[in-house]
């Protein structure tokens, strides 16, 4: 079986992988990171739980559907948050949470085309439209 590192997409410019862990920094300085608290029945560590740092303000913790955050990342001109998480096997799930708030904003399949994602989840979306992994 391949590390789980090595299961993980490319990341987005200004993001990096280090261990387990996702780590990026926004436009107006928020940062954020992946964080592995827990192992599955196999012992493998689940990052499913990411953690945003705001200049001047408390932590925000954003736990994902799934068991892996697979890639994340900041929308709305950094109002929102995006999460692709997935489990072991099967299909991907994309949330968008305000981050003001914490509320889920909005989600669907990460594993469909891109022709039937919406617009914000597309950056996010496993396939392209012909059909290729990303």
């Amino acid at each position: 079986m391949f590390p789980l590192s090595r299961l993980y997409p490319p990341l987005e410019r200004g993001s990096k992988f280090r261990g387990h862990r996702l780590e990026a920094t926004s436009e107006s300085g928020i940062k954020g990171e992946t964080v592995t608290k827990h192992r599955n029945s196999r012992g493998d560590w689940m990052n499913s739980l990411l953690i945003l740092k705001q200049p001047g303000k408390d932590e925000k913790e954003f736990r994902s559907f799934y068991t892996w955050i697979e890639k994340w990342g900041f929308g709305d001109a950094d109002k929102s948050v995006v999460i692709r998480s997935r489990n072991a096997h099967g299909p991907s799930r994309i949330e968008k949470y305000d981050i003001a708030s914490g509320k889920l904003l909005a989600e669907c399949s990460g594993s469909d085309l891109l022709k039937d994602t919406p617009e914000w989840a597309r950056p996010f979306c496993d396939l392209t439209d012909s059909g290729t992994k990303e």
